[in-house]
């Protein structure tokens, strides 16, 4: 079960989730504050060989690195439920 994620300094506030039909892809209502004020959606699709976690294109937001925080903020609560999961691949420095 989803339980809201929030942090203070930079303000980031990931708080709904809405999962499709097979349960297999999830997107995450998100707001993140920083210099400036930011909504999106996180979107997390899983397959048999692989989870990516990615802004969803539509609410592409500035990548400040408040925005950036949001998804690794995200990624390290899917990783207290599943701790064999790691993260090979991100582009999170550029």
């Amino acid at each position: 079960m989803f339980k809201p994620l929030f942090q203070k300094s930079p303000l980031i506030k990931i708080h709904k989730m809405y999962v499709d039909s097979e349960g297999s892809n999830a997107l995450f209502s998100t707001v993140v504050i920083d210099d400036s004020h930011h909504e999106f959606f996180i979107q997390v699709m899983t397959s048999d060989e692989r989870t990516t976690i990615r802004l969803l294109p539509i609410t592409d937001p500035k990548k400040t690195d408040a925005v950036k925080q949001s998804l690794a903020n995200l990624c390290l609560e899917i990783q207290r439920y599943y701790p064999d999961m790691r993260v090979i691949k991100s582009n999170l420095w550029d």
